[in-house]
């Protein structure tokens, strides 16, 4: 049986939680944009364990990873939207969850080294 992303019946929901700082310097938008951009056929990069490989570009670490996801790329694709408009609109940190059946696959970017992309506690973790 393939992954549950291949399901065609499964329905998409993409989630975009942007985090805003303003305690934060300032974001450095063409950097964090030309990090986002060579990123596309990045790696999952937080397994779920203790010893996760967060990229760090641009002054943010960048995380992707999934549940039951089958392509990192997917991911991105899926996300695409919702970071490009948290990088143009200077956010602090960005976390965007997609959903299709019972798949889900995490991407984005902030200043706190953690894999942990629950938008209330980053809001509260990114000092």
């Amino acid at each position: 049986m393939n992954e549950l992303e291949d399901f065609a019946s499964a329905s998409l929901s993409v989630k975009c939680d942007k985090i805003d700082k303003s305690d934060r310097p300032p974001l450095d938008v063409g950097a964090v944009q030309k990090c986002h951009d060579e990123w596309k056929n990045g790696r999952w990069t937080c397994p779920y364990d203790d010893h996760p490989v967060l990229y760090w570009c641009g002054g943010k670490y960048w995380m992707r990873t999934g549940y039951l996801w089958k392509s990192s790329n997917s991911c991105y694709d899926y996300c695409r939207d919702c970071i490009n408009s948290a990088i143009r609109e200077r956010k602090a940190g960005v976390s965007c969850t997609a959903r299709k059946g019972l798949a889900e696959c995490y991407s984005g970017y902030w200043d706190y080294d953690t894999c942990d992309l629950d938008p209330q506690r980053l809001a509260v973790s990114i000092i």
